[in-house]
């Protein structure tokens, strides 16, 4: 018997070792990719349920009181929930904005990866938005801004302070 190509045939190359680190290294990036879409389009859902949630149950406070809530202590009573998870808290984020002349209000918030973000109004539907804030939020009634004086605005996540305690 050859010894010589009895041992040349055993075990793998260095060639054969670094092609199977290299095929495991792109299934690997690939499904990274792919999780992190998922995990995107999984909170954008979650805040979309939240925001028609709210809203739902602003419409009901309304239907129990002559208006919508008009301060912290009144937003308190509506009993929001929220999966906090799936919010940004790396600045202020998810704020209800409400038009005192109009009695119209919105709701803004962006997701927690920083990609996705969304307006509801009493009186229109979710809209996704590029980047949202107080100013946008307060726009979307019809207000210059947050510090409009016809309007009141709440942020149910401040950064460095927390969630507000009106937010469930």
């Amino acid at each position: 018997m050859n010894t010589k190509w009895a041992s040349k045939g055993s075990g793998f190359t260095i060639v054969e070792l670094l092609i199977v680190i290299i095929v495991i290294a792109i299934l690997a990036a690939i499904t990274i990719v792919a999780y992190n879409g998922i995990q995107d389009r999984a909170q954008s859902t979650t805040i979309q349920s939240d925001l028609t949630n709210a809203k739902d149950k602003l419409m009901l406070y309304k239907i129990d009181n002559p208006q919508y809530p008009m301060t912290a202590a009144d937003l308190a009573n509506v009993g929001i929930q929220l999966t906090r998870s799936s919010y940004d808290t790396t600045g202020n984020n998810f704020y209800y904005c409400i038009n005192k002349t109009t009695g119209e209000f919105a709701i803004g918030s962006r997701t927690a990866l920083k990609k996705t973000a969304y307006i509801i109004s009493s009186t229109g539907g979710l809209q996704s938005v590029v980047g949202v804030g107080a100013d946008q939020v307060c726009q979307a009634v019809g207000l210059t801004g947050y510090t409009d004086t016809n309007g009141f605005s709440s942020v149910g996540y401040g950064f460095g302070v927390g969630w507000s305690t009106w937010v469930k």
